[in-house]
């Protein structure tokens, strides 16, 4: 059996899962590469590298040859990260095409409303492309519980098996036990002021997250203005 696993941006965790599905069965990982600059290019070396040639809706997209590399090596079963991108959607319909099984991982979850008019139809369309892919995708993964419901109430699909949460593969069960995480949050942040060898001090401050790229498309100018309305407030 061969499974492929597809991801428009490389990220190191799908290395890791890379090297554990090698050990059941032969394994590829075809990416268009990784996203802005994040520092991942020495994971590119244990992937089968796609070379975007042309940009569709701003997206990258990769070439006939690449399409047909990815046919040659006839995949049994597709992992498709990124489902809802352009070079995503080709890959399902690819899969679909050559009689693979498709996993699809459900990593949105929400709608974002255009105001121009050409804009809005065009994701009209993709919404029906995409709704499609949920419902007639063998499996599928929802990164959260809010991705399920991205899936089944704003995209209206119904389906009646084959449909699982489990938050980016993390057994979250384990984090929120007694054992690992205390009611106020003090034991996480123990450790991890200790894994970075910072200040113990700076278990009374005031915590705030931030996951992904700090960027704009990020949101990440709205937490800054956020920290500093707090501080006008002398909430922090």
């Amino acid at each position: 059996m061969r499974i492929a696993v597809f991801t428009p941006y490389l990220y190191p965790f799908q290395i890791d899962m890379l090297e554990i599905l090698r050990r059941i069965t032969s394994t590829k990982l075809f990416t268009l590469g990784i996203y802005g600059n994040y520092p991942f290019e020495e994971f590119l070396r244990y992937t089968a590298l796609f070379k975007p040639v042309i940009r569709v809706l701003g997206q990258p997209m990769f070439s006939p040859l690449d399409i047909l590399r990815f046919i040659q090596w006839k995949p049994n079963a597709v992992i498709i990260y990124g489902a809802e991108s352009i070079s995503g959607l080709c890959i399902f319909f690819i899969s679909k095409l050559i009689g693979a099984k498709t996993l699809v991982i459900v990593e949105e979850n929400n709608i974002t409303s255009l105001n121009s008019i050409i804009l809005s139809f065009i994701q009209k369309i993709k919404r029906a492309i995409v709704k499609f892919v949920y419902e007639f995708s063998d499996i599928i993964i929802a990164e959260s519980l809010a991705s399920k419901r991205y899936v089944e109430e704003m995209l209206h699909v119904k389906r009646t098996k084959h449909f699982y949460i489990y938050p980016h593969g993390v057994n979250v069960k384990h984090f929120s036990s007694k054992n690992n995480y205390s009611k106020n949050g003090v034991k996480a942040k123990e450790l991890l002021l200790r894994s970075l060898g910072l200040s113990k001090d700076l278990i009374e401050k005031l915590w705030i997250c931030f996951i992904g790229e700090l960027s704009y498309c990020k949101g990440a100018d709205v937490l800054i203005d956020a920290i500093e309305i707090l501080k006008e407030r002398n909430i922090l």
